[in-house]
């Protein structure tokens, strides 16, 4: 039906005056700008061999791996506020235990497996694995590290109660070879010089734009970064980190866009730091009509030829429902369900299954503001449990 449609000038004109809001365009400015990151400092910063080897020095402690014992322990628990009779009996049996392990110290998983009150080793015959300085409670701890390779302890209290420990294995510490850690120091007095030097330049970076703001080139200089240029932004509508709600509202400053003065350096992500300045700006504005008379006139056409399709799909169905043949080329049947039904459209489905299912075949239709009209015959239907 769009052969058949027609608009005349008055209706274009019309539409345009009562929708100027569709056609509303909204500021927009095209911008210089110079990003300054530390990321940026990062590969022009030296560092020499010297301070990495007196780093390696001075910091031994961070570069390996500190000594880990392997022990496994029995434990009889004593509640929290446990009587003296319950502490008592806690350490009579803890003590019992004890002189059966030393009398057969082979005996020690069989004898934790079916006394420890420790959930997490007790299945395991009391091992808890390797462990380091700082993770058990300090006299558990102190036990362990005095220990030798196989020795077992005395009874050890703490606050979870008695512990009958074994020392199983000993894992030494090993110090990192100046070789192996050479490339992580250099990382770290890299990454800790350029943010000492970028903190130093920032405020140098921020005053110069300001004191000198009317060109972006001797902030570029100072930091050695270069001077970029935007595509078209739109005030209100951010657009990756770089352009981001922060900045766009110092771009659109009217200090900045009436007197092209750099804005600010605004921090818009950790560590990077970006001024601006206008170089062409384009005010809020409505188009005008000889610029979107085409896109309206397809606009009202494709209304109007909806229209005319409507009005011939719902005669037609009229035509079907009292008895009427008219002549249509029908699609080819399919079967549908409510949940899957293909590309046929979602509200021509529920039209469908809204239609009474008695004396079949029977028609419904839908119009849709894409295609025009839908049609469809129903001829047959199953029902399913």
């Amino acid at each position: 039906y769009m052969a058949q449609a027609k608009v005349d000038e008055d209706a274009l004109n019309k539409y345009y005056n009562q929708n100027m809001q569709e056609f509303q365009v909204r500021e927009q400015a095209r911008v210089e700008y110079v990003r300054f990151t530390m990321d940026d400092l990062l590969a022009r910063i030296d560092v020499s061999n010297e301070e990495v080897r007196n780093y390696y020095d001075g910091h031994r402690n961070e570069f390996g791996t500190p000594e880990e014992r392997r022990a496994a322990h029995i434990l009889i628990s004593v509640p929290v506020n446990a009587s003296p009779e319950q502490q008592d009996a806690a350490r009579k049996k803890s003590e019992q235990l004890l002189q059966q392990i030393s009398k057969t110290p082979a005996r020690f998983a069989e004898l934790a497996r079916l006394n420890s009150q420790d959930p997490g080793s007790a299945a395991n015959g009391g091992d808890l694995g390797f462990v380091g300085r700082g993770v058990m409670v300090k006299p558990f701890e102190d036990a362990i590290f005095a220990l030798k390779t196989g020795e077992i302890s005395a009874l050890v209290k703490s606050d979870f109660g008695y512990h009958i420990i074994k020392l199983i294995a000993v894992k030494p510490s090993r110090d990192l070879p100046f070789e192996e850690a050479r490339d992580e120091i250099l990382a770290k007095l890299r990454q800790q010089k350029s943010a000492d030097k970028f903190a130093e330049l920032a405020e140098r970076f921020s005053n110069t734009v300001y004191e000198q703001s009317d060109t972006l080139k001797p902030a570029a200089d100072l930091v050695g970064a270069r001077i970029g240029q935007s595509g078209w932004l739109i005030n209100g509508a951010g657009v990756g980190d770089l352009w981001n709600a922060k900045m766009l509202q110092a771009i659109f400053n009217d200090e900045v866009v009436k007197n092209k003065r750099n804005t600010a350096a605004i921090e818009v992500a950790p560590n990077t730091l970006v001024a601006a300045r206008v170089l062409e700006h384009k005010p809020a504005a409505v188009r005008a009509f000889a610029e979107v008379r085409g896109e309206i006139r397809q606009r009202l056409l494709h209304q109007r030829a909806l229209e005319l399709a409507a009005v011939q799909g719902k005669s037609l169905l009229a035509q079907l429902q009292s008895g009427g043949k008219p002549k249509l080329s029908w699609g080819q049947a399919q079967t549908i369900t409510r949940a899957q039904y293909g590309s046929l459209d979602a509200g021509l489905v529920k039209k469908i299954f809204q239609a009474n299912p008695a004396g079949l075949p029977r028609y419904v239709g839908i119009e849709d503001e894409r295609q025009g009209y839908m049609l469809a015959r129903i001829e047959a239907v199953k029902d399913v449990d």
